[in-house]
């Protein structure tokens, strides 16, 4: 291995950040203009669960981001989180084609995702730990459940029905 620093992990975490920030303000309002255009299934969060939801999801990518500072990159659950945010990257341009317009989080595809992920798979090639598909695989089975039971346990738990038994 190189003695060259890491930066992915650096860069996994704060290009989350930023398509975060963008998720963070564009959610709600894409949620209700996609409920009004016959998408009903969608659930109708309030900004303070999509906040929460995101702050969590924040702090595991910013786990796997320290787990991978740690090792240089060679962690598994930097490698499989690194792999996911790529592939994450892929199910908002699905979504803005999908829908034909602008939906949350497809605005940093191509500025901050899609160029921190080339980075960082290059820089895993370059340590000799190469991201793999296995590692997009695993990723791609965790990242949806984790986000749906974000969102939704979030919703349940600070609902106004439920704030009695919190």
């Amino acid at each position: 291995m190189s003695s060259k620093r890491c930066i992915g992990p650096q860069l996994l975490y704060w290009s989350w950040v930023v398509h975060d920030m963008e998720e963070l303000l564009a959610m709600r309002s894409t949620l209700r203009r996609l409920r009004a255009r016959g998408y009903g299934w969608l659930p109708d969060l309030r900004q303070r669960d999509i906040a929460v939801a995101i702050i969590i999801m924040g702090r595991v990518m910013g786990y796997a981001a320290s787990a991978g500072e740690r090792t240089q990159g060679r962690s598994t659950v930097y490698r499989i989180a690194a792999a996911g945010y790529e592939a994450h990257a892929f199910t908002h341009l699905a979504s803005a084609i999908l829908t034909r317009q602008y939906t949350a989080g497809v605005g940093t595809v191509f500025p901050v995702i899609l160029p921190a992920a080339r980075i960082i798979r290059k820089e895993q090639r370059r340590i000799g730990h190469p991201l793999t598909w296995k590692d997009t695989l695993i990723a791609m089975s965790l990242f949806p459940p984790l986000a749906l039971a974000l969102h939704s346990g979030v919703h349940l738990l600070t609902s106004p029905k439920n704030r009695h038994t919190l």
